[in-house]
């Protein structure tokens, strides 16, 4: 079995489902928000440079970083004893991420949690979460995808048995895939293979989204929306893309302009919860 490529574990979580959760973040992604919270799992890079933690300025610590590479010496950066580099995934097979889990289950049980698995896109490593959510079912631990639904047919049929909750997060932004017919029908077909799950629909709200209100909102009716978390875009990925030697720009929200789209989506009867990190 291929193992999984993880690019983050958060135990504790509170905000990806009910109760107190531990969420599993993927990584890869067949898509490329210009706004991602998490390009590490995106760009298909294998590490990143802490540059802060870099001490080739700070003339007093020179000497213990006179052979470094970046002071032009013959050290590899990957042997910085300040840890400069970090892995930006993990491999893991499924009798370890499993074990991981297994430590939160009396946490889960006592607050109505579970595991959330997210990303990145999560479907894109279906055959090896495969065998990890059997056993997880075994256990009677609630499982939820937030997922972008772009991905496989066969990777969602094959997961869907396992997974109690999704949280689809639609890519209906002017930037992405707003207007796309061939992705509206793409994601009708896969809301009709989870059709009897939860499904809660996010849609990260940036800046211009207001000025297609009319086009969005006959979008979500075409999928059947009828409920709506809008989830304000910030910029605390900045560092992230920085370290990745990324360009790096803002699309962080202002809330006037999502105020502007909130009212037209109420005026036309759409339930809608703002959701900010």
């Amino acid at each position: 079995m291929k193992p999984l490529k993880v690019a983050a574990i958060q135990r504790g979580a509170v905000y990806d489902g009910s109760g107190v959760r531990t969420t599993v973040f993927l990584s890869g992604c067949n898509l490329s928000c210009p706004w991602c919270c998490n390009p590490e799992t995106v760009y298909h890079k294998d590490y990143l440079l802490e540059k802060e933690k870099c001490l080739k300025n700070r003339i007093k610590f020179e000497h213990i970083c006179s052979d470094c590479i970046f002071m032009s010496g013959g050290r590899s950066h990957f042997d910085c004893p300040f840890e400069l580099v970090k892995p930006t995934y993990i491999h893991y097979n499924t009798d370890a991420l499993y074990d991981l889990l297994s430590k939160d289950f009396s946490l889960f049980c006592e607050s109505g949690g579970g595991v959330t698995f997210s990303g990145g896109e999560p479907l894109l490593q279906a055959k090896g979460l495969h065998e990890l959510l059997i056993k997880l079912k075994e256990k009677r631990v609630n499982i939820i995808f937030e997922t972008s639904l772009y991905a496989p047919d066969n990777n969602l049929i094959l997961l869907d048995p396992y997974i109690d909750e999704y949280i689809v997060d639609l890519k209906l932004q002017p930037q992405m895939l707003l207007g796309n017919m061939a992705y509206l029908d793409k994601i009708k077909e896969q809301l009709k293979i989870i059709r009897t799950k939860t499904v809660r629909f996010r849609v990260v709200f940036v800046n211009g989204m207001e000025n297609v209100a009319h086009e969005f909102i006959d979008s979500i009716r075409e999928l059947g929306v009828r409920r709506l978390q809008l989830l304000k875009c910030h910029d605390l990925a900045k560092k992230k893309y920085l370290d990745l030697n990324l360009p790096f720009n803002s699309y962080a929200a202002d809330i006037k302009c999502l105020n502007k789209l909130y009212i037209e989506l109420y005026n036309n009867n759409i339930e809608v919860e703002i959701l900010q990190v």
